[in-house]
């Protein structure tokens, strides 16, 4: 689980929880006044009708009832009364008793905006922030809030105050926020508390004060408002605050999650996804990243990238998960950029790109997320995407080595284990390729399992060779698979099997392995475990020679000087661009000559 630090979220619901409570006072006994209130309304008095409104709408004196709320405040508003227009705006606004309509939410809270009503101002400007209704304009909004906040009305404070926050038409400026969130908290506004709260938690403009931030977290939470439930959430589950309580974490977070807040959605994903006060479950998990992805949430995108990609919660689909994980990665999310890289360095769900999985993972391993670091070793180590430089490569694995990094660990130990980058030291090899080996890596398996065949490092063994090169053979590894076919060909450690053996180098050399392939045209030249075929003999010998495999650059030869020049010239087509494959006629080649049956 990731702690959150910083977001924009939309903030409709920032006047909502604070509203009105701005009608004129009729006089001392609540009940006796709003008798009053109504026979004034029903004799046709705005003011009145207007108090009638607020009355219902909050359920002051009276059952709450949003339709007679409408009902009263748009027989005001339509005389011109400010705090009637301001209500008709809200109930629009909100879809209170009518159909939700943000169109005539921002007609008529103008109205009452362009009187000075502080209500209007406020939803007015809300509107303007959040683009309903109108055009999206953090600077309008901001000027609307900021007469309403001058007027001292809690919901102007708390917009100004999260505009401050995340320098949403305004210049960033936390300690104004922190002004304005606190006027607005001390009028019990649950956004101006969550504000507030979280200024104390992260040590925005105040000395860092958990308890502090919990307890403000806590004063807006319970008054329903999402944002302080999804922060409380987090508190609960680091213990930051408040003593850890997993339960009363996913109790937070669902309460948040089920109002639609994607910081509760994503908090209460990853419980799922980790198994932290719920039981673990993966499709609970996508469901709740989904829902927060779909909002922007970038860190819900980077999760329900990473359960495409893999197949967790979901049918693998890669190319889902390059989707989700580009929109996160292009937003700076280090986990998806890394994951992106990944996918390119593979090809999996795009056209494999060394030089963009170099890129993504460049990202990603600078902000130090150690799968990037693996990878961009990797990308150096083997020269794919970038300039092969082996000090590059050991500077990226080591990093990402320290930090449990399997892909680092392994090449890390390759480097140690053939001297590239660094001093060669069998003992640090062995060391540091266990370490991947055990965490499932196919190239510490492959050059752990070649260290116990050889001695390299450890005390020679080859039953404990094999057992780490069948391992990373399995996983389709052209090192494990080479090795493995040696030890069946020559019948060290196992019992030699010839057919075993070619099904392992065939395997390899398929990928490219030069040994692999130098040994699968010996097996071919001798007739071992294949029927003797000079010109598929020639063409993997070929091919491990181009590789710059010496020993097979030297039977190439030998091969060459027995073949006729048919089986020379089909050899030569089959190696296609990979270049000739002499540069001169074997000295007793002729076309009557027969390679001799018993060589």
């Amino acid at each position: 689980m990731l702690m959150w630090t910083t977001r924009r979220p939309l903030i409709g619901l920032i006047v909502a929880a604070t509203l009105l409570a701005i009608a004129p006072a009729c006089g001392g006994d609540g009940a006796a006044d709003l008798e009053a209130a109504r026979r004034l309304a029903e004799q046709g008095d705005a003011a009145a009708q207007a108090v009638l409104g607020e009355a219902y709408y909050f359920g002051n004196g009276v059952v709450q009832d949003y339709r007679e709320a409408f009902r009263w405040s748009r027989l005001a508003a339509g005389q011109g009364n400010a705090l009637g227009q301001a209500l008709v705006g809200e109930v629009y606004y909100f879809g209170n008793g009518v159909a939700q309509d943000y169109g005539e939410a921002v007609r008529w809270a103008r109205l009452a905006a362009e009187q000075s009503h502080p209500v209007g101002q406020a939803r007015l400007g809300t509107a303007y922030y959040d683009g309903n209704g109108v055009a999206q304009d953090y600077r309008e909004g901001v000027r609307w809030a900021r007469l309403a906040a001058e007027q001292g009305y809690s919901g102007g404070q708390a917009l100004l105050g999260h505009a401050h926050h995340y320098g949403l038409g305004v210049a960033q400026d936390y300690g104004e926020a922190v002004r304005w969130a606190r006027l607005a908290a001390e009028q019990d506004n649950p956004v101006g508390e969550a504000f507030l709260g979280l200024a104390y938690y992260l040590g925005l403009s105040l000395a860092q004060d958990h308890a502090e931030g919990v307890r403000w977290y806590r004063l807006a939470a319970e008054q329903g408002y999402a944002f302080g439930q999804a922060l409380l959430a987090e508190a609960y589950f680091y213990g930051k605050g408040v003593a850890q309580d997993l339960g009363e974490g996913v109790r937070w977070a669902r309460l948040a999650a089920e109002q639609g807040d994607l910081i509760g959605q994503t908090v209460l994903g990853e419980a799922y996804l980790f198994g932290s006060g719920v039981a673990q479950d993966h499709a609970e998990a996508v469901r709740w990243f989904r829902a927060a992805a779909e909002q922007d949430g970038v860190l819900a995108q980077a999760h329900l990238g990473h359960a495409y990609y893999f197949g967790r919660g979901v049918t693998q689909d890669h190319a889902e998960a390059v989707g989700w994980l580009r929109l996160a990665a292009e937003q700076g999310s280090a986990r998806a950029q890394a994951l992106l890289g990944a996918a390119y360095y593979f090809g999996r769900g795009v056209v494999q790109d060394h030089g963009e999985a170099v890129r993504w993972a460049r990202l990603a391993a600078e902000k130090g997320d150690a799968r990037a670091q693996g990878l961009l070793g990797a990308a150096y180590h083997y020269g794919l995407g970038v300039t092969q430089d082996y000090g590059e490569a050991v500077r990226w694995s080591r990093v990402a080595a320290d930090q449990g990094n399997a892909v680092g660990q392994g090449v890390l130990g390759e480097a140690y284990f053939f001297g590239r980058g660094v001093p060669q030291d069998y003992g640090a090899a062995v060391r540091w390729l266990r370490f991947a080996a055990d965490q499932g890596n196919a190239v510490g398996q492959a050059r752990l399992g070649e260290a116990y065949y050889f001695g390299n490092g450890v005390v020679q063994d080859r039953g404990e060779a094999l057992r780490w090169l069948r391992l990373a053979a399995d996983q389709g590894n052209s090192v494990g698979q080479g090795v493995l076919g040696a030890a069946y060909f020559s019948g060290r450690g196992v019992a030699q099997d010839y057919g075993k053996a070619i099904r392992w180098f065939r395997l390899a050399a398929e990928q490219g392995d030069a040994r692999a392939q130098g040994l699968l045209g010996v097996a071919y030249y001798f007739g071992r475990g294949v029927a003797r075929d000079y010109v598929t003999a020639l063409t993997w010998l070929h091919r491990a020679a181009v590789a710059g495999d010496e020993s097979a650059r030297e039977l190439r030869a030998e091969v060459i000087a027995r073949m006729t020049r048919e089986q020379l010239a089909e050899a030569q087509e089959r190696a296609g661009d990979s270049g000739p494959l002499t540069t001169a006629d074997p000295p007793f080649l002729a076309d009557s000559h027969a390679p001799d049956a018993e060589r």
